[in-house]
């Protein structure tokens, strides 16, 4: 494993024990009753898909060969869709235990408070990251694509 690959699995360890310890102290803290470290872990668990997402970007730039760009390319814009959509899960979790809290299903209201302030400034943050995101990789993907085309185009007119 050369130092490129060695990086790229260090990022998915990270984004994964950033995941893994976020869940794990969100259930700790609602074992103990801690308002605060169960927000801690959320926050850990909402950070997660950035550090994945970040980790995919920086393997399409790593990738020596043109097909392998393009494959990590498309794998990057798979990674983003991914964090979007764990965001808005996140943001639906937030208006599920706001209503849980408001017919008086649960009381836990500083708790339900945090999570939705958490949760907006997630969304108000991650959502423009990630368009932006997307938007460069899927124009990067396209360059790729169009680059491969022509080394292809190219080996078969010296095929002939």
């Amino acid at each position: 494993m050369d130092a490129r690959h060695a990086y790229v699995c260090a990022g998915w360890f990270v984004a994964a024990a950033t995941l893994a310890a976020g869940i794990g102290l969100a259930f700790l803290g609602w074992q103990s009753r801690s308002t605060a470290l169960g927000l801690f872990g959320l926050a850990l668990a909402i950070a997660a898909p950035a550090i994945a997402v970040a980790t995919a970007l920086a393997r399409i730039e790593l990738e020596p060969e043109l097909f392998d760009e393009v494959s990590a390319a498309e794998s990057a814009l798979r990674y983003i869709r991914l964090a979007r959509a764990h965001v808005c899960m996140l943001a639906a979790g937030a208006l599920v235990y706001g209503f849980a809290e408001f017919i008086g299903f649960i009381a836990a209201r500083v708790f339900v408070i945090g999570y939705a302030v958490m949760v907006a400034v997630g969304l108000a943050v991650y959502l423009p990251w990630l368009a932006r995101q997307e938007k460069g990789t899927c124009d990067q993907l396209e360059e790729l694509r169009t680059r491969l085309r022509s080394v292809k185009a190219e080996n078969f007119l010296a095929m002939q």
